[in-house]
């Protein structure tokens, strides 16, 4: 387990594969894992500081559609609402919860 302030970046990598569609869409051209990890550890700091589940998803959004230049159409939000409810059930988890 590779593990950075507590953060199991495993596990991170699994859930980002499995639920970020932005993942999926890029395939091959998808950016190296240390910058997706950025995004993902940042979401999960956020949902630790109490940021609700909306704020967060429109974070995805943004990095999506801003930072990686992909913009996955109809249901990006339903899509970044159930990556964040798979990061949030991690989290709960972390916390013995």
């Amino acid at each position: 387990m590779n593990v950075i302030l507590d953060i199991d970046l495993e596990r991170l990598r699994e859930i980002g594969q499995a639920k970020w569609d932005v993942v999926a869409a890029l395939g091959s051209s998808a950016p190296p894992l240390a910058e997706l990890d950025r995004y993902l550890v940042t979401a999960v700091e956020r949902l630790r500081r109490g940021s609700d589940d909306g704020a967060v998803a429109d974070y995805f959004i943004d990095v999506s559609t801003e930072c990686l230049g992909v913009d996955t159409g109809s249901g990006i939000r339903e899509r970044a609402l159930l990556l964040v409810t798979a990061l949030r059930e991690y989290v709960d988890e972390a916390r013995g919860g």
